[in-house]
């Protein structure tokens, strides 16, 4: 069934334009589509398994004047991974949100699917940018769905930061398509050449996908956007939104742009200082969602050190770290929003003994810790271990080194957040389950995709089969 693509693409939109009409029926619509978007996706990639590549021209025009949309086995997997983790975001928000935030974020989702259909699909540049601007505009939509002073003021941010990255991307394409007269990826990955419009239209979309991504220094955005946005908005924001735009640098720079160019090495480094920075800012926070949040900005580090050793087993490294933490940041943050309800605080001091009432949520975060610090059989463990193997053969030893740092930091802020958990609980202090949410449900989701993240180490060599282009 090769029309799976354009079902893809297109179902989000008609169910979230539904949502928006009949409001009444928002919320189990976006449910349904959440779960026949998933069922698309898996066939999409059992398809792929099958065939390796699947090329769809939309409307059957063909390129350069029609839309070409490619699916092949690394793009499909990482679409089918989204694709569960929006459902099972989506499940929670159903139980979680209250009802006046129910009547935008829904309908947000849908076209947030939409545009993780066509960023991971398309095979043309310019249709990238409008996936882009789709995507960015509905996650920035939802960061402001918390309707509070910092929620708005985070959406402000991350709105500038939006616009900024589209503008480079945009003269990018621009630069491209006077360079080489073509818009499409396949195209361009036999004709490119290193010349300097090249050169600076690479550096173009780096900084683009830098600042979408919130490499440092281009981080200012994410630790407020994060922390501060609705708990199902802040998972989405974490485990999916930023993922896409790291798979596209990843996709570009193995793909199209494969000249050994210095922006690279530049960008590797300042992976590691992103290491240390998110790091330490992550062990000295007193909130719980901004810890999560700074563990994100140093996460994203381990993502773009595979530009100081540009190997296949450096890419095989930075996959697995961009797939173990799409689903720890996606249970890490869903558990953070159920411990927030129950201690009615944000501040880590105020979760001291909440293990007596929440042990489920207190196992789940265990594992999302294991599995970003790495520890066997995590697929965590699997990239690091790439990744120190290929830095000693390099002779990378500041990566070396800080590939270590980083995973004591990272055991550090976590350990630390897990100790508070299991201290004795405070005696004025009350924890309270308010009977209008499911926390058996919302409890058992957060679970999911926490074990998710270590179950996939076992199969990082069916992985490995995958990784390319």
């Amino acid at each position: 069934m090769t029309h799976l693509i354009p079902f893809i693409i297109t179902l989000p939109l008609i169910f979230s334009i539904f949502s928006f009409i009949f409001k009444r029926f928002s919320k189990i619509s976006i449910l349904i589509f959440s779960f026949l978007w998933f069922v698309f996706c898996l066939n999409l990639f059992l398809q792929i398994l099958d065939e390796n590549k699947i090329i769809y021209n939309f409307a059957g025009y063909l390129a350069p004047l029609g839309i070409e949309f490619i699916a092949f086995k690394i793009n499909s997997l990482i679409l089918l991974f989204s694709s569960f983790i929006l459902f099972m975001i989506v499940l929670y928000a159903f139980f979680y949100l209250k009802k006046e935030k129910e009547f935008l974020f829904f309908p947000l989702i849908g076209f947030l699917a939409s545009g993780l259909g066509v960023l991971f699909l398309s095979n043309d540049i310019f249709n990238i940018y409008v996936g882009l601007e789709i995507l960015s505009l509905s996650a920035i939509s939802l960061t402001a769905l918390g309707a509070n002073k910092n929620s708005i003021k985070a959406a402000i941010k991350y709105l500038f930061a939006s616009l900024l990255a589209s503008g480079f991307y945009l003269f990018a394409v621009v630069l491209i398509y006077t360079n080489y007269s073509t818009l499409s990826i396949e195209m361009l990955s036999l004709i490119i050449k290193d010349d300097e419009i090249t050169d600076l239209a690479f550096i173009f979309i780096v900084l683009c996908f830098a600042i979408k991504t919130a490499l440092f220094p281009f981080h200012y955005w994410l630790a407020d956007a994060h922390s501060n946005a609705l708990t199902p908005v802040s998972a989405l924001l974490s485990a999916i939104v930023i993922k896409t735009t790291i798979y596209l640098i990843l996709f570009f720079s193995y793909k199209v742009f494969v000249f050994d160019y210095e922006i690279k090495t530049i960008i590797g480094y300042l992976a590691l200082v992103a290491i240390f920075y998110g790091g330490i800012k992550a062990i000295f926070c007193e909130q719980l969602k901004l810890l999560i949040a700074y563990s994100t900005v140093s996460q994203i580090g381990y993502l773009f050190v595979v530009f100081i050793l540009l190997s296949n087993e450096a890419l095989y490294a930075s996959i697995f770290v961009l797939i173990s933490h799409m689903f720890a940041k996606a249970g890490l943050f869903l558990v953070a929003g159920i411990m927030i309800i129950v201690a009615s605080s944000k501040e880590i001091s105020q979760l001291k003994g909440i293990s007596s009432v929440l042990p489920l949520s207190i196992f789940t975060l265990s594992l999302s810790s294991i599995s970003l610090i790495g520890f066997p059989p995590t697929l965590g463990f699997s990239s690091k271990w790439y990744y120190l193997q290929e830095s000693l053969k390099s002779s990378e030893w500041i990566l070396f080194i800080a590939l270590l740092c980083g995973t004591f930091f990272t055991a550090l802020y976590l350990f630390k957040l897990i100790i508070i958990t299991l201290m004795q609980k405070e005696e004025t202090k009350n924890f309270v389950k308010p009977k209008e949410y499911n926390f058996t449900i919302l409890q058992n989701i957060a679970f999911i995709l926490s074990l998710s993240s270590v179950l996939l180490g076992f199969f990082s060599a069916n992985m490995i089969e995958m990784i390319g282009w």
